[in-house]
């Protein structure tokens, strides 16, 4: 059977749908191209330099640090606790860790054995022997520290620097000096007045600024003040 002859309209609508088909499927025919290789060359990988540990900023001391916290911070330098130090522990690691800080305390601060044992907690004889155990000999307190109180109660009950020199053994200079730094001017110079009189015989007489004080029961500097004031003059 010979087929239908198709016309040119009919011809022409048939290519465009096999064109169309063809566009949207891909020829039957046509060989899609076989893939490219692509050599690639190996790079080897670059070294990195090496990172240097960050190194942590050492704490900054502080001058003026106050014991309390001086002690803290030995504690932590020499590996033992602060509450253990300050504890009644008799282990011998801990013992000598405190022995050693009490002899650092009483160098760098000059304090005695008595404030040594208020901040630990200890009395004076066990202070005592932590530092002979470091072969480092306790501060013993001034004459300042032991008197001043004794000077500033018998000045307050009216006693002259003679008197109390005589009683508590000391020179009447050192009674002086101590009364300057511990008792009021306000209560010196009243009796500075009231013993006007003999201030101003034995400065006539040539007896020095300081025997003048010891013997009214006043400093130098405030017999000396007293003396300018009034325009008294030796000959």
């Amino acid at each position: 059977m010979m087929p239908h002859p198709i016309g040119p309209i009919e011809a022409q609508a048939r290519a465009a749908a096999i064109a169309r088909r063809n566009r949207l499927l891909g020829s039957p025919i046509a060989k899609r191209p076989a893939p490219v290789l692509r050599v690639v060359e190996k790079v080897e990988a670059r070294p990195e330099p090496p990172v240097e540990p960050v190194k942590a900023k050492p704490k900054r001391k502080r001058k003026n640090m106050r014991p309390v916290e001086f002690i803290a911070d030995r504690c932590e330098a020499l590996g033992v606790s602060f509450d253990d130090i300050m504890a009644d522990n008799r282990r011998k690691p801990i013992v000598a860790a405190r022995d050693r800080i009490i002899g650092e305390v009483s160098k760098k601060y000059n304090l005695n054995a008595g404030q040594i044992g208020k901040l630990f907690g200890k009395d004076r004889t066990s202070i005592m022997n932590s530092l002979s155990k470091i072969g480092q000999r306790p501060r013993r307190p001034c004459l300042e520290e032991l008197h001043k109180a004794q000077i500033v109660t018998m000045l307050n009950q009216g006693m002259m620097f003679k008197e109390i020199s005589a009683k508590l053994e000391i020179s009447p200079s050192t009674v002086s000096l101590i009364a300057h730094r511990h008792w009021p001017h306000a209560k010196i110079i009243p009796r500075i007045k009231d013993s006007a009189g003999i201030v101003r015989e034995m400065f006539d007489r040539g007896e020095t600024i300081a025997a003048i004080g010891a013997e009214i029961g006043s400093c130098p500097s405030a017999v000396s003040k007293f003396i300018k004031r009034n325009g008294w003059t030796r000959p």
